[in-house]
Parts: C-alpha cells; sequence; structure tokens
C-alpha cells in the first residue's frame, strides 16, 4: 500500500474511482527481490489489504470510525502489475501519508520483518519534524490491533514494543528510545523519542544557499 501511496500527488485530492498502477519492477526494486517473485508478492499484498479496516479515533467527540482501505484490485496476469483502488472513505488521507512516505522512506522498511514494527514507523515517521510522539497504552493496543492476547503492559513491552524498536533501530536508520508514564504501578502511557540518524549533514553553504533561496521565494503565495 505504501509504495502505491508513495506515487499519489500530495498537491491534490484523489478524483473518484481514481486508479493506481503498482508495477512489479518498481516493487522489485523497492523490497530487494527477484522480478519473477514480485508479481506473487503483490497479488497477495492487494487480496491482504482487500480486507484490511482502518480505525480512526475523535477523542473530543468520544467516537470511532472504520472503514476499509481498498474498494478494487485488479490483477494484470502476465503484464507485471497491479491495478488499485482505494476505498471511498480512506481517499481523504491518501494525500497526506503521501508527503511522509516517498520512494525513500520505503526503502528505510523494506526489510523490516514485522508488521507491528512497519506500523510505529508510520505513527511516528508523522512526527519526525519534533521526534517525539506520545500516546497512551490503550492508543497503542488499538493501533497496533493487539486485541486481548496483549491486554498486560508486560506482553506489549516484550514482544511488541522493543522488539520493533530493536528492528527500527538496527533497520530502518533511527535511534529510538522510550519513557513510561505511570499512575501508581500501572503504566498508562510511552513517549517515544527518536532521532534521524540517516539524515544528510547540512554544511554552513548549504544553509547560505537554502537562506538564498528562501529569500527569492518568499514572495510566492502558498496554497
Amino acid at each position: 500500500m505504501l509504495l502505491a501511496i508513495s506515487s499519489v500527488s500530495s498537491k491534490r485530492p484523489i478524483k473518484n474511482d481514481e486508479i493506481f498502477t503498482v508495477r512489479a519492477t518498481d516493487y522489485a526494486h523497492i523490497y530487494d527481490m527477484p522480478l519473477n517473485q514480485a508479481y506473487e508478492a503483490m497479488k497477495d499484498a492487494a487480496e491482504r489489504l482487500m480486507n484490511r479496516k482502518v480505525r480512526t479515533f475523535d477523542n473530543h467527540n468520544r467516537s470511532e470510525e472504520a472503514f476499509q482501505v481498498m474498494e478494487w484490485a485488479r490483477y494484470a496476469y502476465g503484464e507485471g502489475y497491479v491495478q488499485l483502488e482505494f476505498g471511498k472513505y480512506f481517499r481523504p488521507y491518501i494525500s497526506r501519508l503521501s508527503t511522509e512516505f516517498t520512494s525513500y522512506e520505503l526503502r528505510r522498511i523494506a526489510s523490516l520483518s514485522s508488521p507491528h514494527t512497519i506500523r510505529i514507523f508510520e505513527m511516528i515517521w508523522q512526527y519526525k519534524r519534533t521526534g517525539v510522539y506520545s500516546l497512551s497504552v490503550d492508543t497503542l493496543r488499538l493501533r497496533l490491533d493487539l486485541g486481548k492476547s496483549y491486554m498486560r503492559w508486560g506482553n506489549i513491552r516484550q514482544h511488541v514494543l522493543e522488539p520493533a524498536i530493536e528492528e527500527l533501530n538496527e533497520k530502518a536508520g533511527l535511534s529510538i528510545s522510550y519513557t513510561t508514564k505511570n499512575e501508581g504501578r500501572k503504566v498508562v502511557g510511552i513517549t517515544l523519542r527518536f532521532e534521524d540518524t540517516l539524515a544528510p549533514v547540512v554544511s554552513l553553504s548549504d544553509k547560505e544557499s537554502m537562506g538564498d533561496q528562501e529569500q527569492e521565494s518568499s514572495g510566492e503565495a502558498c496554497i
């Protein structure tokens, strides 16, 4: 899904019935696999997405919504591509996500093995400008769809959170740590702090050049 999202323009909303194409050559390049395996992997991924739902939470109105990610998928046998149509209620979120997940970010997470690790990356990467993300344990449980198997904080910490942090530190070019928020002896929230260890170092000349560019464009309107 992120490979399709990375091709979406963040400058305009998605049109009704707009179709996106994911090619096996791109998939093979991003996920470093043989081309003959890429198409089958895409097809399997599309089938899983057809059954995947997204939940949104409105703390102010104390409400929750759930909707389908995908509306439609087409597998072009022998043609090396899959076509996808995002769900009606999921479309408004796509342009926002496309600004966060370029092909560069996809290469970071291509080797991640756990769905929980990928989801945590998606969650924290939205806060890459500050490098700080806080949430309650209940929200973490819901967003990772952990279910009743992980009602105890110790299970979440040992089997989900710390393995995900270790994998992200090793494979995604991040340095992540976390602290907990307690009410008495109970852990009720966590704060994740992270740094991008792959971020390019900006030299003084680069900063001066960026400053000149900002001055030149300061009269342009941003929409």
